[in-house]
């Protein structure tokens, strides 16, 4: 879905004078979740690197940013892709991945 679909069917379930507060937010929040999903490349047990550090993905999330985006969820790893001692559970968003996927050696 591209970013103008994306808008105009906002427009639309806007323009429903009718539609109830509860049904409106229900609708968007479909909206956003098909529209993040639809552009996210990400599998989980990816391994993506972000600006600071890189994670094995364990959950995908939708954040209702706008345009909507999926958030990354899991343990971060070394540059190699293996899980780092630390041990910390990192979010990496989608408008900061610097690498979609880490080739592990």
């Amino acid at each position: 879905m591209e970013i103008e679909q994306y808008k105009k069917k906002v427009q639309a379930i806007k323009s429903k004078a009718e539609t109830s507060r509860v049904k409106f937010n229900k609708q968007l929040d479909k909206l956003a979740t098909d529209y993040a999903l639809a552009n996210n490349t990400i599998e989980i047990g990816d391994v993506i690197k972000g600006h600071a550090f890189a994670i094995r993905v364990d959950k995908i999330e939708v954040y209702k940013s706008n345009p909507p985006q999926c958030a990354y969820e899991g343990p971060r790893t070394d540059k190699n892709g293996d899980l780092s001692t630390c041990g910390r559970e990192e979010t990496i968003y989608q408008q900061n991945l610097e690498m979609s996927k880490v080739d592990k050696k």
